[in-house]
């Protein structure tokens, strides 16, 4: 598909649905039988865009390539199986779904660290778009307990890209760990200030107030969490705590 949109009309349809319905891509593929992908590494800039899990989901696939920007994958046996045979990832995926299996992996199988690790140092060394890269090593030092390494790695990933979602959030973590609690909220304050999902910043900024004994400003935090989320026991607990 090109820019005057060459093709026939079911192309130009097939293409249109590929990249949020399986059989949309199953069906474009089998007409052409493609023997690479290139993808866009930015599904998230695109609601319903899930072309990178289904192809990470299918094993005639091999992912050869990722950096912040793109995925290339190639066709098993097909005509770059030379490609696949050299360069796929065993453990690396493109997209976010396989993401918590693969964390739960490296955290249980040491050798599964290791070859994670292995493989996330090779994305780092093929391009210099590598936050996510150096955002997914630091979750492998954080296993590791070597905190020094995943500092320097989220840091490294907000050089590359200053918006990586969760680097100012977890060395908020790493920052709360080392009794360091006001750089800690000014890290969970830069997160918020992306404005991407919170996640636990509400909270860990309602601890970090309390442990510094400021109780308006901890139950304040402790408030808008339950706002975003009534059901969150711990937000309830700690208002109870404090009085409010």
């Amino acid at each position: 598909m090109d820019v005057h949109q060459t093709g026939s009309r079911d192309d130009r349809r097939l293409y249109t649905y590929a990249f949020a319905n399986r059989d949309a891509w199953t069906e474009l593929d089998r007409r052409h039988h493609f023997d690479y992908a290139l993808l866009d590494g930015h599904p998230e800039l695109t609601p319903g865009d899930r072309l990178l899990d289904v192809l990470d989901a299918d094993s005639t696939w091999a992912l050869v390539f990722r950096d912040d920007a793109a995925a290339l994958f190639v066709r098993q046996g097909g005509r770059l199986q030379a490609v696949a045979d050299s360069f796929a990832y065993r453990l690396i995926a493109a997209g976010n779904e396989r993401l918590p299996r693969f964390a739960a992996l490296i955290q249980r199988v040491p050798e599964a660290r290791a070859l994670a690790r292995a493989e996330l140092e090779r994305m780092i060394a093929s391009s210099p778009l590598n936050a996510r890269a150096h955002s997914d090593l630091a979750t492998v030092a954080w296993i590791d307990g070597d905190t020094a390494a995943a500092r320097a790695h989220l840091t490294a990933a907000l050089a590359v890209d200053p918006r990586t979602f969760g680097a100012h959030r977890r060395l908020g973590y790493l920052e709360l760990a080392a009794n360091r609690t006001r750089e800690a909220i000014a890290e969970f304050e830069r997160e918020l200030a992306l404005g991407m999902d919170p996640a636990d910043s509400y909270m860990k900024l309602g601890e970090a107030w309390e442990q510094l004994g400021d109780r308006a400003r901890a139950a304040a935090w402790y408030a808008k969490e339950l706002r975003r989320d009534p059901q969150n026991q711990a937000a309830r607990a700690a208002l109870q705590r404090l009085g409010k």
